[in-house]
């Protein structure tokens, strides 16, 4: 095809990169800056024009809800209407493949390649996702912090089950996919060893003079061991190589995680963490409205006149993701449609705006329906309602509003987060109690727990185990302060005593944002508030907290003799306590220690 120079009025091309199955990708500055986009193939040999899209869409909605330090990143989804085709952009990362490499490279720099792409790979199978194509271009190297190389598994456009199972690169194909046989992670570790066997040796030895002979020879050649050819491997890492390359995927080394944990107890290895960096993007307890909005859509897609739907909510309940998801489907279903904040390429027939956007244009004096105005979408909070109905009566508007997730739900949230069939009682009333409901705070409290490595592991795997038989210390997660603060408006049958502990937790997040002084005051009334909202067992241990809370204030003030007191304080408060928590006590032994 010819290079376009601009894709949807507001990607400048400024390179053509390369093609694959499903598309061509090209280098462009946009809106987020440089950006690699990739435009959709017409026509995919061996797909209908239906499933085309499907897979496309897939594509784009796997990345979207991955975030792993070796996943490619997403941008935005769109589509292009002069060209007639979908395109999404993702992160543009400054490297090379790698098939640049070569058999030259550093021993260190592939094993550490190989331990990043096994991360990549480990987290994608914890999240049922296959890959279907790794091959060197699939895999670029980029500089990572203080120099290192860092590795981003790139191009999912096979990745949907009705074209991972038998697609792929010959030169790396595993065996079970030749013979039609079923595929899972364990092909995707069979294409990977092909790849680093090849880089480590120099050669791949599966490749031959035609396609018929590489395929026969993925069926029926073992090859030798890779210190056979290259002396100076290491042992382990041949043999892991060896267990990932076995013919048989039932004799093969079951896990990308397996071969982590190879690694680190047979070549004592040392393994990095490379834990997801964010929650994916769910709509528990939303299906029904967003089913609503989708049937809105269709309509739009369809004609008539010009219409409008209002998503409304108080803050925290998800509007804004719920927003951003029907952009994206109203781009699949080819509506001209024009996001939050984006500034019009041509007249849309379907706009949308965040509540911020519409909170200023609702507030308007003239905010009324002008003649020939398209179709809305819009986020806004309950108190504006009554006015955006009134000025927009003429589109007659529909109105989905969203509500706190029942305990159920939020049950179903945390399974579908942690892949845990099983979600621990106290974890669960803990969370809910914080949330109550809300899926904005819920979302925090888990993205706080996501830094622990000894609750989510480099995989994406979450181990409940530690929630048995205690809820999480909510109080000590970094969780931001704007977030607790929303998680304290209005009482909402909320227990007063729940509210305390709320409040603690804000005054010791703005502490943390170095706001010492606002912190102080409201440590100050929530002492006052101590007994009339606590019985005297438990008032010792909040007091305790509080005293603790306070000291760590003096000590950033560099107030040490105050905060001593405080500490000591709060140590012998606890004594009077039947039961106190052991981190508590531990950790102001060591504040009065010091």
């Amino acid at each position: 095809m010819n290079t376009p120079r601009l894709i949807d009025g507001r990607y400048r091309v400024l390179a053509e990169l390369g093609s694959g199955i499903s598309g061509e990708v090209f280098k462009v500055e946009g809106p987020e800056g440089v950006s690699a986009l990739k435009l959709l193939r017409h026509e995919i040999e061996g797909l209908a024009d239906e499933e085309r899209i499907t897979t496309f869409k897939f594509e784009f909605s796997l990345l979207k809800g991955l975030q792993h330090p070796n996943i490619v990143r997403i941008h935005d989804f769109g589509y292009d209407e002069v060209l007639r085709r979908f395109y999404f952009t993702q992160e543009w990362i400054e490297g090379e493949s790698l098939a640049r490499l070569g058999a030259n490279a550093d021993l260190k720099t592939l094993e550490n390649l190989v331990i990043q792409a096994l991360q990549g790979l480990s987290y994608l199978h914890a999240h049922d996702v296959l890959h279907g194509d790794l091959k060197p271009e699939n895999l670029l190297v980029t500089a990572g912090p203080e120099k290192s190389s860092q590795l981003k598994i790139i191009d999912f456009g096979i990745s949907h089950p009705s074209v991972a199972a038998s697609g792929g690169t010959a030169p790396y194909l595993a065996p079970e996919k030749i013979l039609k046989e079923a595929a899972d992670g364990r092909s995707d570790l069979y294409s990977l060893a092909v790849v680093f066997y090849s880089l480590l040796t120099g050669e791949n030895p599966f490749l031959r003079k035609n396609l018929f002979a590489t395929l026969g020879a993925h069926l029926h050649f073992v090859p030798p061991p890779a210190t056979v050819l290259r002396k100076e491997i290491d042992p382990v890492w041949s043999s892991l190589l060896d267990r990932m390359l076995a013919k048989n995927p039932r004799q093969r080394i079951a896990s990308a995680e397996d071969c982590l944990k190879f690694l680190e107890t047979e070549g004592e290895v040392p393994i990095a963490a490379a834990r997801p960096k964010a929650l994916a993007e769910l709509f528990v307890g939303r299906e029904e409205l967003v089913q609503k909005a989708k049937a809105f859509l269709d309509q739009r897609k369809t004609g008539g006149p010009p219409r409008a739907l209002l998503l409304v909510g108080e803050k925290g309940l998800g509007k804004s993701l719920l927003l951003r998801e029907l952009k994206y489907e109203a781009e699949l279903r080819e509506i001209e449609a024009l996001g939050p904040e984006e500034n019009p390429r041509r007249p849309p027939s379907l706009r949308f705006f965040s509540r911020e956007e519409f909170s200023h244009r609702n507030s308007r004096e003239k905010s009324s329906v002008e003649e020939g105005a398209p179709s809305l979408v819009a986020a806004l909070n309950p108190e504006h309602e009554e006015v955006a109905l009134r000025n927009l009566a003429p589109l007659q508007p529909e109105v989905l509003r969203l509500r706190p997730l029942t305990l159920a739900e939020t049950e179903k949230y945390l399974r579908e987060t942690t892949r845990n069939a099983k979600i621990p009682e106290p974890l669960l009333r803990g969370l809910f109690q914080f949330s109550r409901g809300y899926p904005g705070p819920l979302r925090e409290a888990l993205q706080s727990l996501l830094k622990d490595p000894l609750i989510v592991d480099s995989s994406g795997k979450w181990n409940l185990a530690v929630f048995r038989e205690a809820a999480p210390e909510l109080e000590r997660l970094h969780i931001a302060e704007d977030t607790l603060a929303h998680a304290l408006e209005g009482e909402m049958g909320v227990d007063p005593r729940e509210h305390w502990r709320l409040e603690l937790r804000r005054a010791e997040a703005i502490a943390r944002e170095s706001r010492l002084d606002p912190a102080l005051s409201l440590l100050t009334r929530l002492e006052t508030e101590l007994a009339k909202t606590f019985e005297r067992p438990e008032r010792l241990l909040e007091r305790a907290r509080l005293l603790e809370a306070r000291g760590w204030i003096y000590t950033k003030q560099a107030r040490f003799q105050e905060a001593r007191e405080d500490f000591a304080s709060s140590l012998s408060l606890l004594n009077e306590c039947e039961s106190a928590p052991p981190g508590l006590e531990l950790r102001l032994k060591n504040f009065v220690a010091f």
